[in-house]
């Protein structure tokens, strides 16, 4: 069976689920129409069909591993769960959990999480923010614009569901966002992906050459940038024209470039060139991948408690379903100046007095996850850390000295909070993102 067959067969037990309750169809029912309308009039008929049968038990025992009957499990047992959870549906899932030979014991801890989980929701039942996010994702595939509603009910929706609500959306990029693997893939990014899934992060070294990491330094140290200030200063502190870093004293804990001064250097942009950051995140997300982010900053030792935006404090990045980071540090950094720290295991679904949208303190996250969890990254210039950022992290304060970053982000779509358009101008470089 082809991807598109799988994704076709997952779908139809998707839609067959929700077919046991009609409002939670149609809410279903805009994305089988949309899937329906992008693969063109002459296979309208065939795919039809396909939504039409029902789910090949058979193909689905074969095709599908423990993780995507992992997936399968927790989409559908969320969908179950948007309106009220009747007794039919739980014997339906159990039925269908026996005949795809998984776990029920698995299935009866879905149930229990999502029962506790979603008790906590006391605004709206899950149906209405289901039904904004959907809505929203129909008209984001369609203009690629999100609107806010949209996106707020997918944050909110994170929450709820422990996660499984980015599943559903980052399965929903393999099907609107498929691409053609290899046939011949390559070994060390097949590793580097597998370990990313089961830790939360890997870390290269020696992967980018001293002279370009030297190159992108000095351009730092000579272009201007603009100081981050605490959240009540913060609307104001692009309204200048930026300093160059060192000249002056440290007023700020973070310095940022802009986008533009960031896009036109092709030091910067050749690294995506010379690396296998794109074809890593494809093969993490299973699908095409889009570079959402570039950022390049400085981090000193000035210390600014009401500031949230220097990521200093425990968080996770839910702007988009699913996101692939990748920093590189452009200095050496040790214990004193920033190293970052990423709590292994922690992209996964998370205990329950952790689903809250806020920063977490160090304490506890060690009583959740264990102090050797907390993975503190130190390095010579060069080291690149790729992370999942569902995953609890931070830049730790710095003691001494600066620290000098650069971070690629990719994500499995843009639907999520608005991205800049980057537009690349320098004829030096050929940039393709695909």
């Amino acid at each position: 069976m082809t991807p598109n067959m799988i994704n076709s067969n997952f779908l139809i037990g998707l839609i067959n689920i929700a077919q046991l309750d009609e409002k939670t169809l149609n809410e279903v029912e805009p994305l089988k129409n949309y899937y329906l309308e992008i693969n063109g009039i002459e296979k309208y008929q065939e795919l039809e069909s396909l939504f039409d049968s029902e789910f090949c038990i058979d193909s689905a025992n074969q095709n599908f591993d423990n993780d995507k009957k992992d997936l399968f499990f927790n989409i559908a047992t969320m969908i179950t769960f948007l309106d009220e959870f009747s007794q039919k549906e739980s014997d339906y899932l159990f039925e269908l959990a026996d005949k795809l030979n998984y776990s029920q014991d698995k299935l009866k801890k879905i149930i229990s999480d999502l029962e506790y989980e979603t008790s906590k929701n006391l605004d709206f039942n899950l149906l209405y923010w289901f039904s904004r996010m959907i809505k929203g994702y129909v008209n984001y595939l369609k203009t690629g614009i999100t609107k806010f509603d949209a996106y707020y009910s997918f944050r909110h929706l994170h929450f709820l569901t422990n996660n499984r609500i980015n599943l559903l959306m980052q399965f929903l990029a393999e099907v609107f966002n498929g691409f053609e693997k290899s046939l011949n893939p390559d070994e060390k990014i097949d590793l580097i992906t597998k370990e990313i899934k089961e830790k939360g992060y890997y870390i290269l070294e020696n992967l980018i050459d001293e002279k370009t990491i030297d190159k992108i330094y000095n351009f730092a140290k000579n272009e201007r940038s603009y100081p981050i200030f605490s959240d009540r200063k913060y609307s104001d502190c692009f309204n200048n024209e930026g300093v160059i870093f060192g000249e002056n004293e440290n007023i700020s804990t973070r310095y940022e470039y802009s986008l533009k001064s960031i896009l036109s250097n092709p030091d910067i942009l050749n690294i995506l060139l010379d690396t296998n950051f794109t074809e890593i995140a494809r093969q993490y997300f299973n699908s095409k991948s889009l570079l959402s982010v570039i950022h390049l900053w400085w981090t000193t030792p000035v210390r600014d408690e009401q500031d949230r935006y220097t990521g200093q404090a425990f968080h996770i990045d839910i702007d988009r379903s699913a996101t692939l980071l990748f920093m590189i540090y452009l200095n050496d950094v040790d214990e004193n100046n920033g190293p970052h720290v990423y709590v292994k295991g922690s992209h996964k679904n998370k205990p329950h007095n952790l689903l809250e949208d806020r920063r977490m303190n160090e304490n506890e996250l060690i009583e959740n996850y264990s102090k050797e969890n907390l993975i503190e990254v130190k390095g010579k210039k060069g080291t690149v850390i790729i992370i999942d950022p569902l995953g609890f992290h931070r830049g730790k304060p710095l003691n001494i000295d600066n620290r000098l970053a650069l971070k690629f982000e990719f994500s499995a779509d843009g639907f999520g909070e608005l991205l800049a358009n980057m537009k690349v101008d320098n004829p030096e470089t050929k940039l393709v993102i695909d």
